[in-house]
């Protein structure tokens, strides 16, 4: 039961990172590529944003 509890809890608390957050692939000249995440919340940009601060 406790274990559940645990699992439900960190389900419920991770919803706004499946929800509002998202990647983008940077591709290079030399053939390298790094994976960029970063949120895109509702009210604008991550450094402007309300909902970030909530």
């Amino acid at each position: 039961m406790i274990a559940t509890s645990i699992w439900v809890v960190g389900t419920i608390l991770s919803i706004p990172n499946l929800i509002f957050f998202t990647t983008h692939t940077e591709l290079f000249p030399n053939g390298d590529q790094r994976v960029i995440c970063y949120a895109e919340w509702p009210d604008g940009i991550t450094t402007n944003s309300f909902q970030e601060y909530v």
